[in-house]
């Protein structure tokens, strides 16, 4: 497709030559060549010469004559010509005189956009088929099928049972003629699979997408584009089904066929390339994932040029899976490469710059870039209002709601840089919008409530984030039922809100409840209790009650472990929180080993520069102080407050923790002048007027408090 003028120039030097020199099968693939590049008037002549070939040597009443006046007509139609692919349409129709080709004349219909017209002739056909050949014939089957994908073109939503029940027939026709296996059932199994995926009836989906499959690998072998596309279309399901390790064995399946068959280079090795590194993201193998995106960068590059929109999408994913890694400057320099395309492609204002720009402006919120991401969330902001403004009077339902996601954005930065009167009205017009676009008893509104909970709280107004803590649960409660999981989730964060105002006894049976109710859905021993487990060791090491959270912390580390494997971050972040309740109950000589652990596990996961590992450094370097070990506690302070500086900026409260913890450490060396110095430095910090930290956004000191007990008195 990329060399389209090659392809005219072919064709152009093969009309000069009358086409005497070229065969009938290289015509058809110059023709098709023509029709991919979009040469629909060369591709046109072309066609028009295998026509006459096609007559001259089988005659106008061969099937062939009739199949050469349909691509013609197609030609004609995609070019607007609709009467003259009428009249090659009808004569088609002439040609053919076996009854399986009398629905061809719905084409005629169907192109004139007379498509409901043409359900009763549709209906007339299949009873004529039922009384001449009876109703269990294949060629019946077909005209089910045919019905049931013109029902789905015009009522895709009234006619789902009427649909379902004609895929159903036609499927149980085939498989009564030809058996459960042979490849002439696979439009039928494509067709009604498709049709439960869409309906979310995902299981009974699954099984036939595995038959397809199954007849593909018999049928064309382990090595076509076929298998190819029907490995897709299973692991899409499996993918949405979250079973994400063999929808990722599938698609690698698939990009190892189209890699042989197309060559490392094409196309549709780039779409495979993307479904691979979405899988990898998926199953939080984000560096596995980078390697991925950036292959399909390259590809894209080399296929559609550096400056393509697609490259720029692309950027963007790469960017995702960077700052999942903690890696954000880089991400930041891809999400602005991204933009820079996109306005060179479009125009500095496209509705096209808003999402990348607000992922740009929460890239640089994470490095507490606060002025900076203030500009492009409002920049993103200002799209979406023009946006809207641009639709006024027409249905923008999902243009409002993305108005209101960048609200929510520009919120946050608000709220980082103190400014809480502005960061609130962005939260309540994010609600405003979803009241009015969704209902005030909407989905969208208890997510509204809960943000809103979020903020009072890290503001510390806790009576009004109890108030939206409770909305939100009430909302969805009633939507979605007392076991609904994000109910659930407000819930424990509920629970934590009441722990921090010291309200034990109200929160214990919050925990517990949301504990029993999971426990009794998933088992004792399913990876979906473990936050709730995580909740409730919250709620008990808050009491000081360190042996109860501690059998709780176990459950979670054996839980998450058989879940994920021994290698995966959530691992190392169930070692974290174990080890620090072996801390607080003064077992040393146990804790240290875990925290090594989940270090280990860390710079696998994530790299050696990333926060987490800063945070494990900065624990076992504590721990090590506690121990009266301050002489080996101290590299590994430096080496924490290096990866901090390097990852979050020099003036980030988790810097000022790192600052201070080295010179109390300092100190306990006898070098009080190196620890001034430290200290002086996390006081400037602490002395700022806006801070943000561990995804609080605070005002001054608060930030360096959050900071503190975030280190070295709560669970990671």
């Amino acid at each position: 497709v990329s060399q389209a003028g090659d392809v005219r120039v072919v064709a152009a030097q093969a009309m000069e030559d009358g086409f005497g020199t070229v065969e009938t099968p290289k015509l058809e693939a110059l023709r098709q060549l023509l029709e991919l590049t979009n040469a629909l008037d060369v591709a046109e002549t072309v066609q028009q010469r295998l026509l006459e070939e096609t007559a001259r040597d089988l005659g106008k009443e061969h099937s062939l004559y009739a199949t050469q006046l349909e691509e013609l007509a197609g030609l004609r139609e995609k070019q607007g010509n609709v009467e003259g692919a009428e009249q090659l349409y009808r004569e088609s129709v002439a040609v053919r005189e076996v009854l399986i080709t009398k629905l061809d004349r719905y084409r005629v219909m169907e192109m004139q956009g007379k498509q409901r017209a043409s359900l009763p002739k549709c209906d007339s056909a299949i009873a004529e088929f039922e009384q001449a050949l009876g109703d269990d014939h294949p060629q019946l089957a077909v005209q089910l099928n045919r019905k049931a994908r013109l029902l789905q073109f015009l009522d895709p939503l009234e006619t789902l049972e009427e649909v379902e029940t004609l895929y159903r027939r036609s499927l149980a026709i085939k498989e009564g003629v030809y058996g459960l296996n042979d490849v002439r059932l696979s439009p039928e199994l494509g067709c009604l699979a498709q049709l439960l995926r869409d309906v979310g009836k995902l299981d009974e989906a699954e099984v036939l997408w595995r038959r397809y499959v199954q007849i593909q690998e018999r049928v064309v072998g382990p090595k076509s584009p076929d298998l190819a596309m029907a490995l897709d279309n299973l692991a899409s399901l499996l993918k949405l089904q979250v079973k994400y390790k063999e929808s990722l064995e599938l698609y690698q399946r698939s990009l190892s066929i189209k890699e042989l068959v197309y060559g490392e280079n094409d196309p549709q090795v780039d779409a495979a390339v993307t479904h691979v590194a979405e899988l990898l993201a998926a199953l939080n193998e984000y560096s596995r994932a980078e390697d991925m995106y950036i292959r399909s960068v390259k590809l894209k590059r080399l296929s559609l040029g550096p400056g393509h929109i697609a490259v720029a999408n692309a950027l963007v994913s790469v960017a995702g899976v960077l700052e999942h890694q903690g890696k954000y400057s880089k991400a930041e320099e891809h999400l602005m490469s991204a933009l820079k395309i996109i306005a060179e492609r479009t125009w500095a204002e496209s509705p096209e710059m808003a999402a990348p720009s607000s992922s740009l402006a929460r890239v640089l919120l994470k490095q507490d870039k606060l002025d900076e991401a203030k500009r492009h969330a409002t920049f993103a902001l200002e799209i979406r209002d023009g946006v809207v403004a641009s639709m006024e009077g027409q249905p923008a339902h999902s243009e409002h709601c993305l108005l209101a996601d960048a609200c929510l954005g520009l919120g946050h930065i608000l709220r980082a840089m103190g400014e809480s009167d502005d960061a609130m009205r962005q939260f309540k017009r994010s609600m405003r919008i979803h009241c009015q676009e969704c209902g005030e008893e909407s989905e969208e509104v208890a997510n509204d409530a809960y943000e809103l909970a979020k903020v009072h709280k890290a503001m510390g107004i806790y009576d009004q984030a109890e108030r939206f803590f409770r909305q939100a649960a009430d909302i969805r409660q009633s939507l979605f039922g007392a076991e609904d999981p994000s109910t659930i989730e407000i819930l424990r964060s509920m629970s934590a809100l009441l722990c921090d105002m010291e309200k034990y006894e109200e929160a214990d049976p919050i925990s517990r409840r949301v504990l029993h109710i999971n426990e009794r859905k998933y088992g004792r021993h399913n990876i979906m209790i473990t936050a709730d487990l995580n909740s409730l060791a919250q709620v008990l090491s808050a009491q000081g009650r360190y042996l109860e959270a501690m059998e709780l912390r176990e459950r979670i580390l054996a839980v998450e472990t058989k879940h994920y494997g021994e290698e995966h971050p959530q691992v190392a972040a169930a070692m974290n929180n174990q080890a620090l309740l072996l801390k607080k109950l003064k077992r040393f000589e146990e804790a240290r080993p875990m925290y090594e652990r989940s270090l280990a596990l860390r710079e696998k996961v994530f790299g050696p520069e990333h926060p987490d590992v800063a945070t494990s450094l900065n624990n076992i370097a504590v721990l090590l102080m506690d121990m009266g070990k301050p002489a080996e506690a101290e590299p590994l302070q430096r080496r924490a407050l290096h990866i901090s500086e390097k990852a979050l900026g020099t003036e980030h409260a988790d810097v000022a923790i790192r600052l201070n913890s080295l010179g109390t450490l300092l100190n306990k060396l006898a070098r009080p002048r190196e620890a001034e110095e430290l200290y002086q430095r996390s006081l400037e910090i602490r002395e700022k007027p806006r801070q943000l930290c561990k995804g609080q956004l605070l005002d001054g000191t608060d930030a360096y408090k959050v900071a503190l007990r975030h280190e070295v008195g709560n669970v990671d």
